[in-house]
């Protein structure tokens, strides 16, 4: 019976294409984010760390290097105002 079932065609109008993009909007609260900027590769890399249980560490890269446009990307990320982003985040700079 398991044959049967599996050789049956099914037409799955719900579909998403590979290479597909998702938009995922979590609520968490931020403890604080590090920010390592390589200035000679050309990029930022954030930790953010958070009170979640099942999502302690969010990573992201960004191809900025100056802390003004580092600030604006992850509070865009984030949606958060910049103000909160300069609050919690702390830099080191790696040359």
């Amino acid at each position: 019976m398991a044959a049967q079932v599996l050789s049956r065609p099914y037409d799955s109008v719900n579909s998403l294409p590979a290479g597909t993009q998702l938009d995922v909007e979590l609520s968490v609260t931020i403890l604080g984010m590090n920010a390592e900027i390589n200035r000679r590769q050309g990029a930022t890399t954030i930790f953010v760390k958070t009170t979640d249980l099942s999502l302690k560490k969010l990573e992201y890269e960004f191809s900025v290097v100056e802390v003004d446009q580092i600030e604006q990307a992850i509070a865009q990320e984030l949606g958060m105002p910049v103000e909160t982003v300069r609050k919690l985040i702390s830099y080191r700079i790696l040359d």
